[in-house]
């Protein structure tokens, strides 16, 4: 499955649990993610560089011990340029 495809497929079942009542928790989450000034990724067409950044925001969930679902709500902050939403 291609990196876009995965992000919104999960994006999309977070977005089915804010609407049970937990938007102000991912907020919350998403903050104090923000506030270690992980890097962005705008895309590449090189699967290295998309690794590279993958590995480098693990290490941060690691640190901050984050479930599937809240490492998708944080990762959608930082994906420039892609059209993660279908929109």
């Amino acid at each position: 499955m291609h990196l876009v495809e995965l992000v919104r497929e999960l994006l999309l079942g977070v977005q089915e649990a804010d609407k049970l009542g937990g938007n102000r928790t991912q907020l919350h989450i998403v903050e104090q993610f923000r506030r270690l000034h992980p890097s962005s990724f705008e895309g590449t067409t090189n699967p290295l560089d998309a690794e590279e950044w993958h590995q480098e925001l693990e290490k941060v969930f690691t640190f901050i011990n984050f479930t599937d679902d809240q490492k998708v709500a944080c990762v959608v902050f930082m994906l420039k340029g892609l059209d993660i939403c279908g929109k």
